[in-house]
């Protein structure tokens, strides 16, 4: 269930931007580390943004997040080094860092973060 303009997805690579950016296109394979992808579905009639996380050619499967708000939703992704040599990525929607739906412990240092359509996101 999808709505005009709402599929989206992010994702985290330790080079350059058009890296990540190549990778959400489908014509990443073989170029720089395979970045970690958070992609979102919107489900307008359970007022609910639908997601999932993983490498980009493996991610695990799909869960939900009611929206705060049924005008708008603002989406926040922030990572930092952990101790044990991994980073932290945290995702949420509207307050930061109140709001947190998401947090991963990764083995890839983020340098860039690209946007692009989400994979399997319907015509239109």
């Amino acid at each position: 269930a999808g709505a005009r303009g709402g599929n989206f997805a992010v994702a985290v690579v330790a080079g350059p931007s058009g890296e990540a950016r190549q990778w959400l296109g489908g014509r990443g394979g073989g170029r720089g580390e395979e970045p970690f992808v958070l992609e979102f579905r919107l489900d307008a009639t359970a007022g609910a943004w639908d997601f999932r996380f993983g490498r980009a050619t493996q991610r695990q499967s799909w869960r939900s997040v009611p929206w705060s708000n049924a005008h708008r939703s603002s989406f926040w992704l922030a990572a930092t080094p952990g101790e044990d040599g991994k980073h932290q990525l945290f995702a949420g929607l509207d307050e930061f860092p109140e709001r947190r739906f998401f947090f991963a412990k990764v083995r890839l240092q983020p340098s860039a973060v690209a946007f692009g359509p989400a994979a399997d996101a319907p015509p239109g």
